[in-house]
């Protein structure tokens, strides 16, 4: 289940450049905790801004897996986010 949480957070990550837990807790159905690991994989790729209550890409991200389908990997998780 990792893998799949770590998929989602890289997929937000490229496509939108920012991502919150909750968003990941829903496409994934794995509880909170299990998603903050997760988040610990990607320290020095992205930053929690509290006033936005999200985590942002930092300038120099780099995906996890650079040749994942994002929207492909989102839809087949039966989500489709809007991008700001």
């Amino acid at each position: 289940m990792q893998n799949v949480i770590l998929k989602v957070i890289d997929a937000h990550l490229t496509l939108y450049g920012h991502f919150n837990r909750h968003e990941v807790v829903e496409v994934t159905g794995v509880g909170i905790a299990s998603v903050s690991r997760a988040i610990k994989l990607y320290d020095g790729q992205c930053t929690y801004i509290a006033e936005r209550k999200r985590y942002e890409a930092n300038k120099d991200f780099k995906p996890v897996f650079p040749k994942l389908e994002h929207m492909r990997y989102l839809r087949a998780c039966t989500i489709v986010f809007e991008k700001e």
